[in-house]
């Protein structure tokens, strides 16, 4: 299925772990090429970022089948593996606690709660809410086609504190945090207690079909649970406030996963990489420099630091093999990155050479 054998996935899953391990002396880089003729009939429905998006007559088969037909036009090369993931926006866990949401073909707006006061606010673990009924049924959908042949990555639950933004404004956050923080902390104790719920719930669904855990990003195959945290609010707050409220609870997250990584989102959220980098469950790094900012090759300092630290570095570039090679000159080798390589499939040929250079076969072998 997808071009996927046995000792393919095999293979795959080795260099995976090593990659994790820091025992794979090479980058990770997966390349997808578009364009390959999928030997199958056209979906009734088209694949949409926004999982939630789709019309209420859409069953989670046909959603599935429309993954089904982008992976069977995709060429997967290198460490790539074919890979589906339902997408709520930033945060799928603001969407099961009810947020008031809007939402378009690529983006999903969240409205703030009409409780006002952060005395009375309380996050509880919503089972029955639809969103979370049709995620499971779409996970469940591609787990009975797929039978294993494809990777199914968890959904972006979202940041802890982020959430909180979305049921709050982010000005009144910052004000409760000062003028209340401990009903703050209570309040994200409480998110954090949900969090993990979904977490592991939908993980415990995946585990069924999955080979292995994985992100919903690049997805990186792990032995253990894996995610990309994130707190794109730390822009809005300081050193102090960042470790007092949002440090803690991402520390506590990352000690009970394996596969823990970080998105460190624009320039505003520097201030707090040397805080980060303190955190020992902290395995990897994503650094995205954000729109307006300079692209991922301008920063070869960062970059030397999350090294440095022992941290791995997930790169986030514009998908040519130009970026990777960049930042590889920079740091003097490539080892510990992960990068994903996007293009058409009459670019295979140029791909698989580029692939050679880093000492990897097109088909992971």
């Amino acid at each position: 299925m997808f071009g996927f054998d046995q000792e393919r996935w095999r293979r795959v899953e080795i260099n995976h772990r090593k990659w994790w391990t820091g025992e794979l002396g090479r980058p990770l880089i997966q390349v997808r090429l578009g364009g390959k003729d999928p030997r199958r009939e056209a979906p009734k429905v088209l694949p949409r970022v926004v999982s939630l998006g789709y019309d209420e007559h859409v069953c989670p088969e046909d959603v599935v089948d429309a993954w089904d037909y982008d992976l069977c036009s995709t060429e997967f090369l290198g460490d790539a593996i074919p890979f589906a993931c339902p997408m709520y926006g930033s945060s799928a866990m603001a969407v099961f606690i009810g947020t008031r949401c809007d939402v378009s073909e690529n983006t999903i707006w969240h409205h703030p709660w009409n409780e006002q006061d952060v005395r009375k606010m309380r996050i509880d673990y919503v089972l029955d809410h639809p969103s979370y009924i049709w995620i499971k049924q779409m996970y469940q959908a591609a787990a009975d086609k797929w039978q294993g042949g494809a990777q199914l990555g968890i959904t972006n639950l979202g940041g802890i504190y982020d959430i909180l933004t979305m049921i709050m404004p982010p000005q009144k956050l910052i004000m409760e945090m000062i003028d209340n923080p401990e009903e703050v902390k209570r309040l994200a104790r409480e998110a954090h207690e949900v969090w993990w719920q979904y977490f592991n719930e939908l993980n415990g669904m995946l585990m069924r079909g999955n080979r292995a855990y994985a992100d919903f990003w690049i997805p990186i195959m792990c032995d253990k649970p894996t995610f990309l945290l994130q707190s794109d609010f730390c822009c809005m707050v300081g050193l102090h406030m960042f470790d007092e409220f949002i440090k803690p609870e991402l520390a506590a997250s990352c000690a009970k996963m394996g596969g823990a990584m970080f998105h460190l989102d624009g320039p505003g959220a520097l201030k707090h990489l040397d805080s980060l980098l303190e955190i020992p469950e902290l395995k990897a790094i994503q650094w995205i420099p954000g729109a307006g900012a300079p692209d991922v090759t301008q920063w070869p300092e960062i970059f030397a630091k999350i090294r440095r630290a022992g941290k791995l570095i997930h790169l986030v570039g514009s998908g040519a093999m130009h970026d990777l090679d960049v930042v590889a000159e920079q740091l003097g080798s490539a080892e510990g990155l992960v990068y994903l390589a996007e293009g058409q499939i009459g670019q295979k040929n140029q791909f698989c050479e580029w692939l050679a250079k880093y000492g990897i076969s097109p088909n992971g072998i």
